[in-house]
């Protein structure tokens, strides 16, 4: 008898992958498994922000290149702070971020600065985005006043010169480790 948790890591991607994206139809519903050591091809499918993406996720270190990544220092009592980082691709695809994590905060989110005029005024702000993209031969610049990481539900405090690491995950399951310094605004 195969042991619970190698059967879980062959068959449970099959099936929950495809339901966690929301790209179920009729016809996704027989999977089949291979023998151990055999790989399948993977089919493409459509994630939950209209992007193509392979049915088990490649792995991997996202072939980005990482200026110095930042975090703001903040007083203990505030629970989320911002991270910056310049990411430079130097291949000739587009990379999607579609997440990004760190051991000190509970969660971080992607976020967008939207610029909107209205009555002959502007006014920015920002907004949780389910993607970030690092243009082919180009680069996404997270700054101070633009799109950056926010870092909610921060685990203990940050003081500055402390080392914080971030890992973003690209739409294809590929990851790129930073470590940022925390500095004051």
């Amino acid at each position: 008898m195969m042991p619970t948790r190698s059967l879980y890591r062959r068959i449970l991607p099959g099936l929950l992958l495809p339901a966690l994206l929301g790209a179920c139809s009729p016809s996704d519903s027989q999977t089949t498994v291979s023998e151990p050591g055999v790989t399948a091809p993977a089919e493409p499918m459509a994630d939950h922000s209209g992007h193509t993406t392979d049915a088990v996720a490649s792995t991997g270190v996202l072939p980005l290149e990482a200026g110095t990544a930042t975090v703001t220092a903040v007083p203990p009592s505030m629970k989320e702070t911002a991270a910056y980082v310049t990411l430079t691709n130097p291949t000739d695809s587009d990379i999607v971020l579609v997440s990004a994590a760190s051991p000190a905060a509970g969660h971080v989110m992607l976020m967008r600065t939207e610029t909107t005029a209205a009555d002959g005024a502007s006014s920015s702000g920002m907004v949780e985005t389910p993607s970030l993209t690092v243009p082919a031969g180009g680069e996404l610049v997270l700054a101070s006043g633009g799109d950056h990481l926010m870092l909610m539900d921060l685990t203990g405090p940050l003081e500055e010169g402390q080392t914080v690491d971030l890992t973003v995950v690209a739409d294809d399951g590929r990851t790129l480790d930073l470590s940022a310094e925390v500095r004051r605004p």
